[in-house]
């Protein structure tokens, strides 16, 4: 055997296998054309299984600096075990159309979740695409929280329930901490009952679809 060159969709992929492949060798499953065909992919994101329950995803990933350029990255991101505690078994991940009525509680999504993609829904994520609308999103509760106990406790327990659940649904679970520590900086002798209460119910409550009270 010897690296040899084929065509796939276009371009031009070394493989290695017989110098002049045949068409029994053209049809086996090889893991670098399919890598090639992922940075090709557009909208797409493949679910892989690495063992021990880990799980991961493969994506084609174009930074904002190379748009017009022929070349892309193939991102992979890893999902460790509970790492999204609202997420069951994604080894039992399957369409809900094709699994027995039986046996459908056993699937890792719930279907009472809203599309996270959905922003205009209550049941949502927040579309954190990029750092600054992270940032502002994060503040806004912070702002809220200067205005307590007279005003603006409604819109931040909106707010924080809003940006609780999308990190919750995203498994940001570091950027949860970064929440805790500022709200722990805007407590006063006035508001410090509200916001303690709240943070007591931020670190220990995993259920996103629980609502944080005041």
């Amino acid at each position: 055997k010897q690296w040899y060159q084929r065509r796939v969709r276009g371009h031009l992929v070394h493989c290695h296998g017989f110098k002049s492949p045949t068409k029994a060798t053209a049809k086996t499953p090889d893991l670098r054309v399919l890598l090639n065909d992922a940075l090709r992919a557009q909208d797409s994101v493949a679910l892989v299984e690495l063992g021990m329950g880990w799980f991961g995803t493969i994506a084609s990933f174009l930074p904002k600096t190379e748009r017009n350029a022929k070349k892309s990255n193939l991102v992979f991101s890893t999902i460790a075990p509970g790492s999204i505690p609202w997420l069951g078994n994604l080894s039992l991940l399957a369409l809900k159309r094709l699994v027995s009525a039986d046996k459908q509680h056993n699937l890792p999504y719930r279907q009472s979740f809203a599309n996270s993609y959905d922003s205009k829904s209550d049941g949502g994520a927040m579309v954190w695409g990029k750092a600054s609308t992270l940032k502002q999103s994060v503040l806004k509760v912070v702002r809220y929280a200067k205005r307590l106990p007279d005003k603006g406790s409604t819109m931040f327990l909106k707010e924080l329930n809003k940006v609780r659940r999308s990190i919750m649904f995203y498994g940001f679970t570091e950027m949860m901490g970064v929440l805790c520590e500022l709200l722990e900086r805007e407590k006063t002798a006035v508001n410090g009952d509200i916001i303690e209460k709240c943070l007591a119910q931020l670190r220990s409550e995993t259920d996103p679809t629980k609502q944080i009270k005041g």
